[in-house]
């Protein structure tokens, strides 16, 4: 007779998966959403209360049931620059264009799989763009792991994030401190973690060019091949 035990092994698997996939998605539900949002919210408060520069907005999209999305936003800002031409008629110069920067935001993203990502995007400019749309803070996480600890971290970084990629921003840090910050955070993307661990075995755990100064330098060099 055949043997298809191994049917059993993946019910049983099946069974187990399923379920913890219904736990996660009863608790983003019940209190893991409301605890993110309430936090967001808080963090908006606290920034208006002290006057921060960047005005912060938090909403909820769940619309789509079990595809869901909390987003700590960073509002539209004037960047001080204005396209200007010559008026052919008077010959004087008349603003055209004033640009803005927009797109800076703090997102947890609760997906299909019952986990939950966070992401982070720049502030960008009809004439400056970043390379990479987002930034993923952490490895997708189920609802029992996000924490106090976790959206503090969070916010700490989406804080950094937007103010070094703003017009406004940089000028606080000295020059050195604000790349080696930039690409440290670029490092803690989880998909660039990846990226750099393969390079790293590719070249055979070559630390010997890792000295110094050198480091950071290698490590970009090792995420933007």
């Amino acid at each position: 007779m055949t043997n298809l035990t191994f049917i059993k092994k993946e019910k049983t698997k099946l069974d187990i998966n399923r379920q913890e996939l219904l736990n996660d998605r009863e608790l983003w539900g019940s209190s893991t959403k409301q605890m993110i949002h309430s936090y967001f919210q808080q963090v908006c408060k606290t920034a208006k209360e002290v006057e921060y520069f960047f005005r912060l907005g938090s909403s909820i999209n769940d619309i789509d049931l079990n595809e869901e999305t909390i987003q700590l936003s960073a509002g539209v800002n004037k960047t001080g620059v204005f396209v200007r031409e010559r008026n052919p008629e008077t010959r004087e110069l008349e603003i055209k264009e004033a640009f803005f920067e927009k797109g800076c935001c703090l997102v947890a993203s609760f997906g299909q799989d019952g986990k939950i990502s966070f992401m982070v995007s720049p502030y960008e400019s009809q004439r400056h763009e970043w390379s990479d749309d987002y930034i993923m803070l952490y490895p997708p996480m189920r609802p029992e792991k996000v924490s106090e600890k976790v959206l503090r971290k969070s916010v700490k970084k989406f804080m950094f994030y937007a103010r070094f990629t703003s017009a406004w921003g940089t000028r606080a840090d000295s020059l050195s401190f604000s790349v080696i910050m930039f690409y440290w955070l670029l490092l803690l993307d989880i998909r660039n973690q990846r990226k750099l661990r393969r390079k790293l075995i590719e070249v055979g755990y070559d630390w010997s060019k890792l000295v110094g100064a050198g480091v950071i330098g290698y490590f970009v060099a090792l995420l933007t091949k």
